[in-house]
């Protein structure tokens, strides 16, 4: 969602054209905290919040309905890695066998669980 020379036109995109498909991603999901008041905006975040002007709201909740995974027959799409024989579930916010990044652990990352916590806050609010 931030990133690249036009976030609002590939956003655009993705609304325009029913077919094609996004993941949620991290920065994405960050969108989500920030937006919820979670986590203080990164400077890419308010450059987007910038770019989107008035229709920024409208844009996180349209990003909030992008799924965290996509079936096909041949394979599942995710957006970085999920370590094979684990319960989607299961799944730590790390890459496996490595410590928790400085953002991880400070609570600037946005882990799949906390972005979740984000969706459901949004839609108590509304």
């Amino acid at each position: 969602m931030d990133r690249g020379p036009d976030s609002p036109r590939g956003l655009e995109f993705f609304r325009t054209h029913p077919r094609a498909r996004s993941l949620m991603g991290h920065h994405e999901c960050k969108h989500l905290r920030s937006f919820a008041g979670e986590i203080p905006p990164a400077r890419s975040q308010q450059i987007t919040r910038h770019q989107l002007g008035y229709a920024y709201p409208a844009a996180v909740a349209f990003v909030e309905t992008f799924p965290t995974s996509f079936d096909l027959p041949e394979a599942t799409l995710v957006h970085g890695f999920w370590p094979p024989g684990r319960a989607l579930a299961d799944q730590a916010a790390k890459a496996p066998d490595s410590k928790p990044s400085a953002k991880i652990r400070s609570g600037a990352g946005a882990s799949r669980r906390s972005c979740t916590r984000a969706r459901r806050r949004r839609a108590r609010k509304a």
